[in-house]
């Protein structure tokens, strides 16, 4: 259940779990078009949201075709992604090459929404300076904190 910390925290806690090494392959887990452009609009990690509604399962090879076959034909998306093997850890594999999957220890909308948290306390106490002195009518004042919030 890849809740929070998304595909990416869910794959490394199976890999734990288990006591082997996932190999994933990142260009095989199910992406929706406008879920990366939002993601690519506020720089997050699309691997790292909460996926509620999706399920990674764990499955002999030949079990996973025939679930995979079972679950189209009932009109439910699925892909194999990855393999279990000796190790530890996880390997992942973009476009043919291997790359890092990252262990989201939070879900990306949670860490967006405390960054846009901390900007608003931050930004929040000079824009109540700039209002008192606009009107306390010490215009000066205002000016200055507008230019000092730039």
């Amino acid at each position: 259940d890849p809740t929070e910390g998304g595909i990416g925290a869910a794959v490394h806690e199976m890999a734990y779990a288990a006591g082997l090494r996932i190999t994933v392959e990142l260009d095989k887990v199910r992406l929706y078009p406008v879920t990366g452009d939002v993601c690519g609009l506020f720089g997050i990690d699309p691997l790292g949201l909460i996926s509620s509604g999706a399920l990674l399962i764990a499955i002999g090879t030949g079990r996973a075709e025939r679930l995979i076959a079972r679950l189209h034909a009932a009109r439910i998306e699925a892909a194999a992604i990855g393999s279990f093997e000796a190790g530890r850890g996880v390997k992942a594999i973009r476009n043919g090459k291997p790359t890092k999957l990252k262990w989201y220890e939070r879900d990306e909308l949670v860490r967006l929404e405390d960054s846009r948290n901390l900007a608003q306390n931050e930004i929040q106490p000079r824009a109540r300076k700039r209002r008192s002195a606009y009107l306390r009518g010490d215009i000066r004042e205002a000016k200055i904190g507008e230019k000092q919030s730039r």
